[in-house]
């Protein structure tokens, strides 16, 4: 947490995305969406799935 405001630090969406594809040992054509769109999610090119 932030000390000063009490808030969390931000985290980019790819960041939370690639450690759950990395725990569970799953890649992007797993999720059954565009592998790009994935891709770009990680590369912390788009925001959102």
């Amino acid at each position: 947490m932030n000390a000063r405001n009490g808030m969390r630090p931000v985290v980019h969406p790819g960041e939370i995305l690639r450690g759950e594809l990395d725990e569970l040992e799953l890649s992007a054509n797993a999720l059954g969406v565009p592998v790009n769109r994935v891709t770009m999610i990680l590369n912390d090119q788009r925001d959102h799935l």
